[in-house]
């Protein structure tokens, strides 16, 4: 028997299932990380399809079973202004593709939720062309303190030298590439040098 309940969360990810359904990833303020179903979310009639939108903040009605149903959702904020631009739309999308990658189902952790929420209404009213790289450090180091992550800086998390001068931070990876290594790395690296690497291991 399945238990419904109520909560608040940001919808991460979205993605299709079958020729009608989708499954979202929606990160919530009293469950964590929910993955969830959501039958004929992909018809043009269907009440669940104008809300279901990655970078939303919405309310929504969860059935808990083998699989997680979404019963009904509710978008309580678009955040439109992350909208106004390429670069603001990929700064939000980092956030929710990082928190998406690094969390666990079923671990809630109120921190995170307001840590994405604060984030997106940065990168809302953000006046500059691109988020500043110290902004995205700050946001994956807050991350990965939540969770608990310890960062490799000390060498390479690819080759292992320490020898280098600039260097490549990237969350995914949990550390920092040096130049030989960055090419092969996931968009969204934040270069720093030698001092930021020390408060980095700090």
């Amino acid at each position: 028997m399945s238990n419904t309940f109520h909560t608040t969360g940001m919808v991460l990810r979205v993605s299709h299932s079958g020729e009608n359904d989708r499954r979202a990833s929606i990160y919530t303020h009293d469950h964590g990380k929910l993955e969830v179903f959501a039958k004929s979310a992909r018809r043009i009639q269907s009440k669940l399809s104008p809300h279901l939108e990655p970078i939303t903040l919405v309310d929504c009605y969860i059935a808990r079973g083998r699989l997680d149903h979404l019963a009904g959702v509710e978008r309580h904020e678009r955040f439109s202004g992350v909208r106004g631009s390429l670069e603001q739309l990929s700064a939000a999308l980092w956030a929710a593709e990082l928190v998406d990658v690094l969390t666990r189902p079923d671990e809630p952790d109120q921190r995170i939720f307001r840590l994405l929420e604060m984030w997106m209404l940065l990168v809302e009213v953000m006046e500059q062309d691109a988020m500043p790289a110290t902004f995205r450090l700050a946001f994956a180091l807050a991350l990965f303190r939540y969770l608990g992550h310890g960062l490799q800086c000390e060498v390479c998390v690819r080759c292992k030298q320490n020898t280098d001068t600039s260097w490549l931070f990237v969350a995914r990876d949990g550390g920092v590439r040096c130049t030989n290594c960055r090419s092969s790395a996931a968009p969204g690296g934040i270069v720093v040098d030698n001092a930021a690497l020390k408060i980095l291991a700090t």
